[in-house]
């Protein structure tokens, strides 16, 4: 067939560092319009990846714990 996944790839790819906090994460997928982001640590190398689920699904077990997000000790800034 011939066709590459570098053909269809975003070259240009928006990261977010490791220490990076989840409104920050939050605001980066909101402005850049994408589901997910990959993690890179100080020296720019992928650790990771994290998407909109992860971060609803964190946000859910937040909830579940009925600690709002404000009050969550890992996020001050909800």
């Amino acid at each position: 067939m011939g066709d590459l996944v570098r053909e269809l790839m975003t070259p240009d790819v928006t990261v977010i560092g490791g220490s990076a906090n989840l409104k920050d994460l939050e605001s980066l997928l909101l402005r850049e319009g994408v589901r997910g982001v990959p993690v890179v640590d100080d020296e720019g190398r992928i650790v990771g990846v994290v998407s909109q689920t992860d971060l609803l699904a964190w946000y859910s077990s937040i909830r579940l714990e009925g600690v709002p997000f404000y009050d969550h000790p890992d996020e001050t800034a909800y």
